[in-house]
């Protein structure tokens, strides 16, 4: 295949992930969210017409992540000293060894996202030099390139986690005159207010029978020790 699809995952492990959800519903619960997260989206990955390869850490996770994904599955794990080094490594093997003309890096806590995102970000790269999605925490959710346009340029001097990763990304973009394809708005799912508001807005949608979905609301519906702050984020998103 010409396109690819670059899936960046943990090994889902019990408070190596998820750490912010853990504080209010426990290592335990937040692992199983993510870990479910990452099922969901490989059904909507493998539904796009596109080689998959899923980079994950830490290396020696190989074992327990072709467990989770699949024997069938190509797995490696990322190489670099950072986040922007891992994405650079995964860009450089899918076009330099794997030989595809396009591809695209989203990551693993996207259980909603839907296919027809994933068909826009590969469909423009017929015509665009690169794509990007922006995620409303400041960064982004999808990020990719055609080989000839590729420049690891896009990754180098980012302070990863911070509110400004889409910003400086596109001003990066711009920099290097790629003709560059906005994806929609998507959403990360970090925080409480995050988990209440993935409920809310698939309440009365198919996906409301996913693994996250199902294991999200039990959770809500769980909650009995919040704090008064993060209780009014939550109180309105109970199913």
């Amino acid at each position: 295949m010409r396109d690819c699809i670059l899936l960046f995952m943990k090994n889902p492990r019990p408070g190596t992930v998820k750490t912010r959800l853990a504080r209010f519903i426990g290592a335990e619960a937040a692992c199983e969210i993510y870990r479910c997260s990452i099922l969901d989206l490989l059904r909507t990955l493998r539904s796009v017409p596109a080689r998959l390869r899923v980079c994950f850490t830490p290396a020696n996770a190989g074992r327990q992540v072709e467990q989770l994904v699949g024997r069938d599955t190509v797995c490696q794990p990322q190489r670099g000293r950072d986040l922007g080094k891992r994405m650079e490594s995964a860009f450089l093997d899918a076009f330099n060894e794997d030989g595809h003309d396009r591809a695209v890096l989203v990551g693993s806590d996207l259980p909603d996202l839907p296919s027809s995102i994933l068909e826009d970000a590969l469909r423009s790269l017929r015509n665009h030099d690169s794509v990007i999605g922006p995620s409303e925490d400041g960064g982004y959710y999808l990020i990719g390139f055609r080989r000839r346009s590729f420049t690891g340029s896009v990754f180098s001097g980012i302070r990863w986690g911070g509110p400004r990763v889409f910003e400086d990304t596109a001003r990066i973009l711009l920099t290097e005159h790629l003709r560059t394809h906005r994806l929609t708005l998507w959403h990360d799912m970090d925080t409480m207010a995050d988990l209440g508001e993935y409920i809310r807005r698939n309440r009365d949608t198919p996906h409301r029978l996913s693994k996250t979905y199902v294991t999200a609301a039990t959770c809500l519906d769980s909650l009995t020790n919040l704090d008064r702050n993060e209780r009014w984020k939550t109180r309105r998103y109970r199913v």
